[in-house]
């Protein structure tokens, strides 16, 4: 599950796995490179990679298998995900990125069905 996306470079993501789950950040920041002999910047440089926070990894008392139902809940910098109306993530201060789209992820070997989507926005 994605939330807090500012684009395809920059956002959360909650990896869930049968048996854990893994919060991760899509971060982009700049990399300047100079030249060495008059310290000039010559090019500013985009890098894209992943912070993963292994410290906030969750193992699932149960192994999910075949359906179920995921949950999250954004207000402010917390998180709150849910697994069949069960509480299995809690962050009062994770999330940095004040806004953004939820989305969902499905790289390379990864699979992912989903059956139903609903957004609402709680003011």
């Amino acid at each position: 599950m994605i939330v807090r996306a500012k684009d395809l470079n920059n956002y959360y993501m909650f990896q869930i796995g049968k048996k854990h789950i893994v919060p991760h950040r899509r971060i982009s920041y700049p990399k300047i490179k100079s030249d060495s002999t008059n310290k000039d910047i010559t090019e500013i440089e985009f890098q894209t990679g992943w912070q993963i926070f292994n410290d906030l990894k969750v193992e699932l008392t149960k192994e999910l298998d075949d359906w179920f139902v995921g949950r999250i809940k954004v207000n402010g910098q917390s998180v709150h995900l849910y697994i069949n109306d069960s509480l299995v993530l809690h962050h009062e201060s994770f999330l940095e990125t004040p806004k953004g789209k939820i989305g969902f992820r499905c790289d390379g070997h990864e699979t992912g069905y989903i059956k139903e989507v609903n957004v609402r926005l709680k003011i």
